[in-house]
């Protein structure tokens, strides 16, 4: 008979899982995981309704523990994890051939224990002894590690295998405040049967936790003084296209603190919401004038007195502000990163550093403003909100038009907003109010159209070199959201410093020569990926890129858009037949999303980055002797509340003139609403298989 085999990677320190065989610890951790009866972990088969999954989890559970004496600093954290799944079909015994703790990273510690056994369908177990395990190694970038591997013979379909991970760490309290956050989904790659979470703390532990997208919420269990969540018949987890995890899959999201937070909640208790209530008392330090304020401050006034901007209204200064503050902490930092590659961290400010030194400025100037306190997206609601650290902080300056600023990062412009914060609920706080008088309100951010986050190409195509190849000038123009991705590849930072540096009277650093080798490197580093991007747009080869220029970076609220131009040359997509050519005229605007992801079933809520839209122009000259026969073909439209493809094709003597205008009306849609994405989407998609048959004359 052939045997199956199991490989259990270990990726633990060899003395530790030796030692651990032996010891008197792991024999306790053994006994009181296997040892003590737990009516979750009794199932042997599967239930029949998933007889044809690859494999099935019968049990799951996690135990947080936390504690800390009274007048201790040592605080000790526990973490078990325990799994019997079991293997149908052989495509799962092969998955489990690699077996690998995905569940473990630093957040475990480093004294671990480990067990594993076989239960076969006859109801026999067998336990794999560590011992058996070899000493293997691998390659991790520069770095040698160790690990154990352990084989499990005869492994088949139909075998269920129990393992658990247990991990214990003594923390001090005189260097930890906080843990990093957890987030358990309670969905997989395979359906389960029954799972649990337990999060037992003493009273000397602060403990943010909340159960998420319907999740089953914890309930107390005073005889054990723990929290337990219990949850079943929990189909796998199905992803697709524009799917966010933390907003879609059940989830249980926590934070161990051990010293009180700004919003963290009473010792001993669980917090499992933050309030507009914790809000307000997180921001009663703010504005404080600190020297980092006082000196931006001084900074900023020396500026508009040697740029003799002082006669400026308050809201030109305002601008003013903000692109000096960007170029402060952000741009000035750029030649210490690029040519001396050193940064000096403590120059890098956070959200709540931008809030006070922007605070006071405007106090200075006495503007009316509030703080917003608001969480990506991509996170949560805002009624969802429990981990702190993740909200973001901006500031609202009211006036006769109101302006949103947010901490910058090299490419924001004033006013802006980041996609992920768009459209979400914040906290709002009247900041330049006394305490007293301050009252914390909802507020929603704004939310910019479809039109505002733009992709525009104007494209110009001539067949060249017997029609063999494409000679293709491009103009390009992205706006909002859609130019961030591109901004990172085509904008060479080096530019930027020579374009702000002078502004601000910054001296550059940097020899002339030193300079020009980093323009040249960065500029090959750009045209080599620009060369992979337009590989995967148009799915075809590049033959050269002869031109690739950007006309304006996109950094200042004037010039919002980035701008470039390109010519290259990629192979003709056209195939000849007889004297005449089948020509793919619909690639030439892009790549659209697969027919397979169309096809494939949906589950879950739609999450794009943001609405957005889409327009090409495309100018193909026709070669000489040659007439264009189907472009009705190319005439497309399906529309409707969720977006729309629009196309047009007309022939204009040698030239055949194609306009295609995709869009995405909003970046959220219920589930219930995906066929109708997928209708407008499939017209796209269509659009590009069309043919055309170039004929000669």
């Amino acid at each position: 008979m052939k045997y199956k085999v199991l490989f259990v990677l270990l990726w633990l320190a060899l003395p530790a899982l030796h030692a651990q065989q032996l010891s008197f610890a792991a024999k306790e951790v053994r006994q009181e995981i296997w040892g003590t009866p737990d009516a979750d972990f009794t199932a042997t088969a599967a239930p029949t309704k998933w007889s044809k999954e690859s494999a099935v989890i019968l049990g799951k559970s996690f135990r947080f523990e936390y504690g800390r004496k009274s007048g201790s600093q040592k605080i000790y954290k526990r973490i078990y994890l325990r799994e019997r799944i079991q293997l149908i079909d052989k495509a799962a015994v092969e998955e489990y051939s690699e077996f690998t703790f995905k569940q473990i990273d630093h957040t475990w510690g480093d004294k671990l224990y480990f067990g594993i056994k076989v239960i076969k369908p006859s109801g026999v177990e067998k336990e794999i002894p560590l011992s058996e395990s070899v000493k293997m190694q691998t390659q991790k970038g520069s770095e040698t590690v160790s690990y154990q591997k352990l084989a499990i013979p005869d492994l088949v379909p139909g075998d269920v295998i129990d393992y658990y991970i247990f991990s214990k760490e003594i923390l001090s309290a005189a260097t930890t405040t906080q843990l990093p956050e957890m987030s358990i989904l309670l969905a997989g790659d395979y359906p389960t049967v029954r799972q649990k979470v337990v999060l037992a703390i003493d009273p000397n532990i602060y403990l943010n936790v909340r159960a998420l997208n319907n999740a089953p919420d914890f309930v107390y269990n005073e005889e054990e003084d723990l929290y337990l969540l219990r949850d079943g018949n929990r189909e796998k987890l199905s992803k697709s296209l524009w799917f966010i995890e933390q907003r879609s899959v059940p989830t249980v999201r926590f934070q161990v603190f051990f010293s009180p937070q700004k919003f963290t909640g009473k010792k001993g208790k669980p917090k499992f919401s933050i309030t507009p209530a914790d809000v307000l008392n997180s921001m009663q330090e703010y504005p404080k004038k600190s020297k980092a304020a006082v000196d931006f401050y001084k900074k900023f006034k020396a500026y508009l007195k040697a740029s003799n901007k002082r006669k400026l209204s308050n809201e030109e200064k305002l601008k003013e502000a903000y692109y000096f503050f960007r170029h402060q902490y952000q741009i000035s930092m750029l030649e210490q990163a690029i040519v001396f590659q050193k940064v000096d961290l403590s120059r890098i400010k956070t959200d709540k550093d931008f809030v006070n030194i922007m605070a006071y400025w405007l106090n200075k100037y006495k503007f009316e403003y509030e703080v917003v306190v608001a969480v990506s997206r991509k996170i949560a609601r805002l009624a969802d909100w429990i981990i702190p650290q993740e909200a973001s902080l901006l500031l609202k300056v009211n006036g006769k038009q109101s302006y949103y600023l947010q901490n910058p990062v090299l490419y924001d412009y004033f006013g802006e907003i980041r996609p992920e914060l768009q459209g979400v609920q914040g906290y709002s706080l009247p900041l330049h109010k006394p305490h007293p008088q301050r009252k914390v309100s909802k507020i929603r951010l704004p939310l910019p159209g479809h039109p505002y986050h733009t992709t525009y190409y104007r494209t110009e195509v001539w067949m060249e070199e017997a029609l063999q190849t494409l000679r293709i000038k491009q103009k390009t123009v992205l706006a909002g959201a859609s130019r961030s991705g591109y901004q990172t590849l085509m904008v060479n930072p080096y530019e930027i410093i020579e374009e702000s540096f002078p502004k601000y009277g910054t001296k550059i650093q940097s020899n002339n020569a030193k300079n020009q080798r980093i323009r040249q490197r960065m500029n090959e580093e750009r045209n080599a990926g620009f060369k992979l991007t337009l590989k995967a747009e148009y799915n075809n080869e590049l033959v050269a890129l002869h031109q690739l220029n950007v006309i304006e970076n996109g950094i200042w609220h004037h010039k919002p858009r980035l701008r470039f131009e390109s010519e290259f040359v990629m192979p003709n997509l056209a195939k000849k037949v007889g004297q005449n050519y089948i020509f793919e005229a619909g690639r030439l605007i892009g790549k659209q999303v697969d027919i397979k992801i169309l096809k494939k079933k949906r589950v879950y809520d739609v999450y794009m980055p943001y609405a957005r839209s889409f327009k090409n122009e495309l100018i193909i000259h026709l070669p000489k002797g040659y007439t264009i026969q189907g472009i009705d073909k190319l005439q497309k439209k399906v529309t409707n509340e969720t977006g729309g493809f629009e196309s047009s094709a007309t022939l204009q003597a040698q030239r055949l003139v194609i306009t295609t205008y995709k869009y995405y009306t909003r970046y959220y849609e219920p589930v219930t609403q995906w066929d109708k994405i997928r209708a407008f989407l499939k017209a796209a998609h269509q659009f590009t298989q069309q043919k055309l048959l170039l004929k000669k004359q």
